[in-house]
């Protein structure tokens, strides 16, 4: 049994997912897995996974040329292919708990949500106290982990999720959230210390906010027995406030940890980086996603959440961008097949 859990979702970035392990192995922390679930990506950046996990199972002269590696000979890996969450019944959890790194390979993308459910499933099988939702496009500080660990270790507050402070990956002087605020009667999501030079104005236990930024999300595995798993009828965007809403509904409040720092490139998976115009499947999910929580959580201020549909109808069409203003209209009128849009 490890202490910590660290989950990450990899779909067409494996190459941004083995410099995210490389980091993990290389932090200060020791007591934890690594469990990978790729979802249905292509052949290709399966092919690069499996060849990561088999260079793992050979002797380091056969890996010295992979640097960032040279140490993967120490590492057991359990790989499962075509995964399907009914093969849970059906896993080997005592040899898995060997393992410093698990790969499932999902038989098909069903989203962030649902392969993060997968990953907290299983680390839950595992016994692991700690669970770390991580995007897989992050490299982390060496000391982020052992942080967060020591954060739930000293608070004696109800915090049900913890969030790092989240720096550009290319400009790591540069703060990309520490966390965010949500206005109900708005509709609007602030991420705060956005674009900021990083002078420590941050580094403080008063700051407060409304949820973790997604990039990095750790809790107490009695989080996830507690308020369950992850609503994966979001399939992208606004799962995770759900998800942190329930929580408080319970009595939890959310962290945010200074002293751990990631660096996060944004957006690899989805194509889509902060504040730019959004794509015809981004804009459905966004559209479909916003109303589902607002039905959810603030039934009463639903017709809010419809002005800011038709308001961002109106600035697309300003804009010309044809294609999000259509997708937003069909979702004023009831289009829900987001899916539809996924491969243009």
């Amino acid at each position: 049994m490890a202490a910590v859990s660290i989950i990450l979702v990899n779909y067409n970035t494996s190459s941004d997912t083995l410099e995210c392990i490389s980091s993990l192995l290389n932090n200060n922390f020791i007591d934890f897995n690594i469990i990978v679930v790729d979802n249905n990506s292509d052949i290709v950046n399966q092919n690069i996974l499996i060849d990561f996990a088999q260079r793992g199972s050979k002797k380091e002269s056969d890996i010295s040329h992979h640097n960032q590696f040279a140490h993967l000979n120490d590492i057991i890996f359990y790989q499962i292919k075509n995964f399907n969450v009914s093969d849970f019944d059906n896993l080997n959890i005592s040899e898995i708990s060997k393992c410093r790194i698990t790969i499932l390979f999902n038989n098909e993308n069903n989203g962030l949500a649902a392969a993060n459910n997968i990953g907290m499933k299983l680390a839950k099988q595992l016994d692991s106290k700690f669970i770390w939702l991580l995007n897989n496009d992050v490299i982390i500080d060496s000391n982020a982990l052992a942080s967060l660990v020591k954060y739930f270790q000293d608070s004696n507050q109800n915090i049900g999720v913890v969030g790092s402070k989240v720096l550009f990956y290319d400009e790591p002087e540069k703060i990309q959230s520490i966390g965010g605020l949500f206005n109900p009667y708005t509709t609007k999501q602030v991420h705060i210390g956005y674009n900021e030079i990083d002078t420590g104005q941050f580094d403080n236990s008063s700051v407060s906010i409304s949820y973790p930024y997604g990039a990095s999300l750790f809790i107490k595995t009695e989080y996830y027995d507690k308020v369950g798993p992850i609503n994966e009828e979001y399939f992208l965007y606004f799962e995770e406030l759900d998800w942190i809403k329930k929580g408080n509904r319970i009595g939890y409040n959310s962290g945010y940890c200074f002293q751990s720092k990631v660096f996060h490139k944004q957006g690899k998976s989805t194509g889509k980086k902060l504040f730019t115009p959004r794509t015809e499947f981004i804009a459905c999910l966004f559209c479909r996603n916003l109303l589902i929580f607002y039905k959810r959580h603030y039934p009463l201020l639903l017709p809010i959440a419809w002005s800011r549909l038709f308001l961002n109808y109106i600035k697309a069409i300003y804009k010309q961008n044809y294609g999000e203003a259509f997708v937003t209209l069909r979702v004023m009128f009831g289009f829900k097949n987001c899916l539809r849009y996924k491969t243009r």
